[in-house]
């Protein structure tokens, strides 16, 4: 369903943004650029380079992914594989509601939180 050179949208900045990013309803603002995946901060075969900030002395620390995609037939499917790469903390949601996190800490964070490893 999602491939490798899939386009994804990114808000890489020094804030988070809006409320409900996460959410199936959510549109992103111009803010939002994008790219195909790999997406991260070049050191490891990306073909998106996300962007770190301008002052190499306080870099941005958290960056927010977004995919939409439509499942034509749901019931056809009784489970889904979830593979992804990631070197620090990472939560994911599908459809607003959270699925996997590592390396985070329990309970609400926000994008000054840091990864625990």
């Amino acid at each position: 369903l999602i491939v490798s050179g899939d386009s994804w949208r990114y808000f890489a900045q020094k804030s988070a943004p809006a409320t409900g990013w996460n959410n199936t309803a959510f549109t992103e603002s111009p803010d939002w650029a994008s790219g195909p995946s790999q997406l991260g901060y070049g050191n490891d075969g990306e073909r998106t380079p996300l962007p770190f900030g301008s002052d190499p002395a306080n870099k941005y620390i958290t960056a927010y992914f977004r995919k939409s995609i439509t499942i034509p037939n749901p019931a056809a499917f009784q489970s889904f594989t979830l593979r992804y790469k990631r070197d620090d903390g990472i939560i994911l949601y599908l459809n607003g509601v959270e699925i996997r996190r590592e390396y985070m800490p329990a309970g609400a964070v926000g994008y000054g939180t840091l990864a625990s490893q």
